[in-house]
């Protein structure tokens, strides 16, 4: 993520394991300077399918495992539409509430808000020495308090929104190619029933086990190879 030092006038890579004090300002200024929300449930579900596409193919670039993005996922449901749109959500509730609702020890919930912080996906709000969470209601009926803010989120949610449908796209062309190699190999193994080939055998085996080998998730690059390689043996 890469966040304008306008004070400084330069350009530089701000992230939480740099300098979290200046992540977490960049972040909250770039909220300041969001659009209104005029539709909060929208932003909800947004949010959410993002997360979940990214849970589903490709979490490395957050660097976060599947289960603590799963976990976020669950956390900002449990965060009301309309206070995500006025103070970007809250998480200012205890761990023994969030690990029953999550289904997790209560000391679980403070390794996945590390990790989360950590990733920067979630940033501290008037943080306390011990890092302890509360909050109440305003009289305008939004959360105030302490613990952590999903600003985040928000600020970064096309950058989640476009690499999330990338991955989807991306993945629905392995699918269709995964799908002609599989075509090609029952084929070309009805053809070596019929007319047996120790040498062609072998090429086939090779491409079955590498294909074995990814365990039914191969990169891009590495189904259009095997693509390829069984189009090539099949002209054999």
């Amino acid at each position: 993520m890469t966040i304008t030092n306008d004070a400084e006038g330069t350009d530089a890579v701000i992230t939480p394991a740099s300098d979290a004090v200046r992540y977490a300002a960049a972040i909250t200024a770039q909220w300041r300077s969001l659009p209104p929300v005029n539709d909060a449930r929208k932003l909800r579900s947004d949010i959410v399918k993002a997360l979940e596409l990214l849970a589903r193919y490709d979490t490395r670039p957050l660097d976060v495992s599947r289960a603590n993005l799963r976990h976020l996922i669950r956390l900002v449901s449990l965060v009301r539409p309309e206070d995500l749109a006025a103070s970007g959500g809250l998480l200012g509730a205890s761990n023994a509430w969030y690990a029953e609702r999550l289904g997790v020890q209560p000391d679980t919930m403070t390794t996945i808000f590390r990790a989360l912080k950590r990733a920067g996906l979630i940033i501290p709000h008037n943080q306390t020495e011990n890092h302890r969470r509360v909050a109440r209601r305003d009289r305008h009926a939004s959360w105030i308090g302490r613990g952590y803010s999903l600003k985040p989120l928000l600020v970064r949610l096309p950058e989640f929104s476009q690499h999330g449908l990338r991955l989807e796209h991306e993945a629905v062309i392995i699918r269709a190619k995964l799908f002609e190699l599989d075509a090609l190999i029952r084929q070309m193994r009805r053809q070596l029933a019929a007319a047996p080939d120790d040498a062609l055998h072998e090429r086939l085996a090779s491409i079955t086990d590498e294909m074995r080998a990814a365990g039914g998730r191969p990169s891009s690059t590495l189904a259009t190879s095997l693509l390829h390689q069984a189009f090539v043996l099949s002209l054999d």
